[in-house]
């Protein structure tokens, strides 16, 4: 027998040992788990068989038994999800326990230990034997950081063991079965992720646990730094590398954190959904997660129609020929900058001193407490207090006449309601009217003062726009100077305020004066705060997360190749040094893609010559290519006659990606109704911001939804000159085109985009179904 086949057979007997621990383990889970059932349905049982209640005829005791029974039961119901959650995590990796094996031998030993990895560690008490190490654990960190040769791994105490790897071995186990393993000498091996990244995209992101690459791991378990940014290149990986990052938190501090510490803020609700697998799939609860705009609305209440940055991303790329685009751009520019931060901040100070706006509280129309005794109290009585601290005594000051209020008016209403003929009844009966017709009225105003909806905050904003002496004061003394264009900006916000609606590029300053009248009440429990895209947030926005989170350590995934504009992201890094100070953002760069095959990915760097480099990994496919057709009709038939066939090749998801919403509505519309005629054709659908999950199969879908997402096949719908030919579009174009995993198809009515003339044509296939000759290329 050869060395090789008794290795094999060797791992394979281990392999089945491990197995049929696995399967002890769930069945004693099992049992584990009827006994649980079964106490928590005789606690139940013990709690409403005896018909215990609340009723005040019962004694205090009764009512103390009540919640020491529930409380037990409580808890019992905790130990039951428990074993749960561990035999289900059991049975996950029942398939495939472990993926990696090194022998490391560490300083001063003979012999090398064998340690399996895996997603989960598995160890038998009987034997004391760690049978698979989880991935996280400090031993396993070696996997990914050597190959053969010297290594070392930290000690959770702070400490390092040294040593050798002799043996660094994959392995690809499918339903207890080895399909097949190798040896390499270094990384993760090329083979191993040709495997994983050539296979289809799904409708949710695969965990990359068995692929994790050095400089990758790097980041999962950094430390150190309390601002932890990485620029990524489209397919580096950087939302996997997030989502195993938190993985690897949660068990590094798990007595220390909680899932519900961390927060996600996510580009989209897509996004959130196509993401809300991988943690479960480690065997840990998914983090909290929300979008800005989310937390926005919440903390501004729904008065207002909050324009989110899909809807402000869509009005840009309609508004070309607009005169108004040119003032919004600048508009954009300058109130998300650290510049009207500054203004915003004195403007906060200044109201400390004078000009707090507030309103009167009213009872229909009559006056419970008016604005000018707020203003007293506000400045006279408690001026010597921070602004919050103030808000808080005067709101207290109005519930205790509200209080009082409340008492005379019913005695009113009550007095009324007698000496109306039309209302007969009992002296109680009346009295109880008139107290439940108060009472309702009263508990919401009750409601908006304990939100302190006297303080009026819209109106103080509005103030702003609306008296021009009054803004060049305050820019003046914040040192930035009033900028160009004020007064047209001003106008054009006031236009939209008046119908409620308050333009995307305003929320930050909004939500910092609503920040302000409570004092920045910080979210002190939140411990880390990943934020992914962060090259479409503002500086003025980072801002405002740093200082809501402040106990948070904040890792910061993004790719300035991928702003959606220029004017409504970060230009650069080096923007953060202001934002995040005293704390220095560390900044790591990950340049290799592992998305896009080789000939895709070229194309589209030849889209961004200056960009953030990028460097493809080496899987290659077929050249992207550009369809040229005479009209739009032409150019449905075309894409709806692809999508078909390569969705009956065996592609799993299909997308049609277009440059606005409006285009994807109108591009559904014509693909659609061709499929309606074709009873076999699978039937599109399209996605809008509204929806909250996404789905494989033949997708349409604007430009900016795509963000964050991956396909098998991208078909990129009207790449023509009279469509992507603003420079500002220019990394839109290459965001669409780096959406594709193994197939890019553009189609152009007419003469293609500009973009398409600064890309080699030895990089791209050209298919003309159109009637006229061939375009020269404009340079």
């Amino acid at each position: 027998m050869s060395l090789d086949e008794r290795e094999r057979q060797e791992e394979e007997a281990r392999l089945k040992r491990v197995t049929e621990h696995i399967r002890r383990q769930l069945a004693e889970w099992d049992a584990v788990l009827e006994r649980r059932k079964a106490d928590l349905s005789s606690i139940a049982k013990h709690l409403w068989d005896d018909e215990i209640t609340l009723d005040p005829e019962y004694s205090g005791e009764t009512a103390v038994h009540l919640s020491q029974q529930t409380q037990i039961w409580a808890e019992r119901n905790r130990n039951y999800e428990h074993a749960r959650n561990m035999r289900r995590s059991l049975e996950a990796v029942l398939p495939s326990p472990y993926f990696g094996r090194i022998d490391f031998r560490e300083r001063g030993s003979d012999t090398a230990e064998p340690v399996y990895i895996g997603l989960r560690s598995i160890f038998d008490e009987r034997t004391q034997e760690h049978l698979v190490y989880d991935w996280r654990a400090p031993i396993s960190s070696m996997y990914y950081d050597y190959g053969l040769g010297p290594a070392r791994y930290r000690t959770p105490d702070g400490g390092s063991v040294e040593g050798d790897i002799t043996l660094k071995r994959q392995y690809k186990i499918r339903d207890g079965r080895i399909i097949y393993m190798f040896d390499t000498g270094d990384q993760i091996g090329d083979e191993w992720l040709q495997d994983m990244i050539s296979k289809s995209a799904d409708d949710k992101m695969r965990n990359i646990v068995a692929t994790i690459q050095r400089e990758q791991n790097r980041i999962i378990r950094d430390d150190e730094h309390p601002v932890l940014v990485v620029q990524g290149a489209a397919g580096s990986g950087k939302t996997s590398i997030a989502l195993q990052r938190v993985a690897y938190l949660l068990y590094r501090y798990r007595t220390k954190l909680r899932a519900d510490q961390i927060i996600l803020f996510s580009p989209n609700r897509i996004f959130s959904d196509y993401i809300s697998n991988v943690l479960p799939e480690l065997g840990e609860e998914n983090m909290v997660q929300m979008t800005f705009q989310e937390y926005v609305e919440n903390r501004v209440g729904r008065s207002w129609q909050i324009e989110d940055r899909y809807s402000q991303a869509e009005w840009l790329l309609r508004s070309q020929n607009e005169p108004e685009l040119s003032l919004r751009e600048t508009a954009i520019r300058y109130k998300t900058s650290l510049r009207f931060l500054r203004v915003m901040l004195r403007y906060a100070e200044m109201l400390g001193r004078e000009g707090f706006m507030f309103r009167d509280v009213l009872y229909k129309t009559s006056m419970v407490f008016g604005r000018e005794r707020i203003e007293q109290l506000f400045y006279e009585t408690y001026g010597d207090d921070p602004v919050y601290v103030r808000l808080e005594k005067i709101k207290q000051h109005i519930l205790d006449e509200l209080e009082e209020f409340r008492k005379n008016r019913i005695k009113q209403l009550y007095l009324r309601l007698r000496r109306e003929p039309k209302y007969l009844g009992a002296d109680e009966e009346l009295r109880r009217m008139a107290q439940t017709i108060v009472n309702r009225r009263v508990e919401q105003i009750r409601g908006q003062v304990e939100k302190l909806e006297f303080a009026d905050v819209a109106g103080m904003y509005r103030r702003l726009h609306e008296d021009r002496a009054l803004f060049a004061r305050i820019a003046s003394e914040s040192g930035t100077g009033v900028p160009d264009r004020w007064d047209e900006m001003a106008s054009w916000f006031l236009d939209k305020m008046d119908k409620s609606i308050i333009p995307c590029e305003d929320a930050p300053a909004f939500l910092f004066l609503y920040e302000f009248v409570e004092g920045i009440h910080p979210f002190n429990a939140v411990r880390h705060v990943l934020i992914d895209e962060v090259q479409d947030y503002s500086v003025f926005q980072l801002w405002l997360i740093r200082r809501l989170f402040p106990r948070a350590r904040l890792t910061l995934l993004g790719d300035l190749n991928q702003t959606l504009r220029p004017d409504t992201g970060l230009e650069s890094y080096e923007q953060l040094a202001d934002v995040f100070a005293p704390d220095s953002p560390f900044i790591v760069r990950l340049h290799k893609s592992y998305r896009s095959t080789l000939e895709i990915l070229r194309f589209a760097q030849a889209i961004l010559p200056a960009g953030e480099p990028s460097e493809p990994f080496a899987r290659s496919g077929e050249k992207p290519k550009l369809v040229i057709v005479d009209d739009e009709q032409a150019m449905a038939q075309q894409v709806s006659a692809d999508a078909s066939s390569l969705l009956a090749s065996g592609f799993q998801s299909v997308a049609v990606l277009c440059r606005t919403a409006e285009d994807a509505g109108r591009a559904h519309r014509l693909l659609d109704a061709i499929a309606a005629a074709e009873t076999t054709h699978l039937r599109p659908r399209l996605l809008t911001k509204d929806d909250v999950a996404f789905v494989k199969g033949w997708t349409i879908l604007p430009s900016y939804l795509a963000k964050g997402l991956e396909f098998d096949v991208v078909l990129l719908w009207n790449a023509s000159a009279d469509v992507f030919f603003q420079e500002t579009e220019r990394k839109l174009f290459y965001t669409m085109c780096t959406r594709a995993l193994h197939r890019l198809i553009l189609y152009a009515v007419g003469r293609p985009s500009p973009f398409m003339d600064d890309i080699p044509l030895s990089l791209y296939n050209v298919e003309r179904r159109c009637s006229e000759k061939p375009f020269p290329r404009l340079r």
